[in-house]
């Protein structure tokens, strides 16, 4: 039996998405609506064959569970749910270890597929996200060159801006200069 977290903060989706999931797979699902409570169960030694993710949370954000995923002593595949179309941002998902991609906008038979093509060792990116992957002319960074990948604090202001706050709005909430948001 597949052992399954699913982190979905959006209760409605997170219930229908592990409703699907247990009638489609013969999977255990655990759902969590904050990043740090999936954390803390790996963290007590849960295992988890598939760490299904939604990038932008109330409560933390999926990238940190990307960040961490490097120092957990046995790796999960790792599915990304999201909404977010940023070819930069979904490169920087793959850079940190992503093997799945999925857009939110899909149906959720991406979701069968991807695990389907995760048991047999290959990565996954439904049609929507391969289309914005493959149309990109620029992106946040290059996967070639690591070193420029988005710090937290880059990412905390990218996902303030993904919420539609303005850069004198983002500066107040992260106690930061108007200019260095810019």
């Amino acid at each position: 039996m597949k052992q399954i977290a699913l982190l979905e903060d959006h209760e409605i989706l997170r219930n229908l998405t592990t409703s699907f999931l247990k009638a489609k797979t013969n999977s255990e699902i655990d759902s969590y609506s904050s990043s740090s409570e999936l954390i803390n169960r790996i963290t007590n030694g849960v295992l988890y064959d598939y760490l299904i993710i939604d990038l932008s949370l109330e409560f933390g954000d999926g990238f940190e569970i990307l960040d961490k995923h490097k120092s957990f002593p046995i790796k999960s595949n790792i599915i990304i749910h999201t909404s977010n179309k940023d070819a930069g941002v979904l490169k920087h998902c793959i850079e940190l270890g992503a093997d799945a991609i999925i857009s939110k906008t899909s149906n959720e038979l991406e979701l069968l597929n991807a695990i389907d093509s995760l048991d047999k060792h290959k990565s996954y990116y439904c049609p929507k996200i391969t289309a914005i992957l493959n149309n990109s002319q620029r992106s946040i960074y290059e996967l070639d060159e690591p070193e420029k990948a988005l710090t937290t604090r880059e990412r905390e202001v990218l996902r303030l801006m993904w919420e539609n706050n303005n850069t004198e709005e983002i500066s107040e909430l992260l106690s930061i200069s108007f200019f260095t948001v810019e």
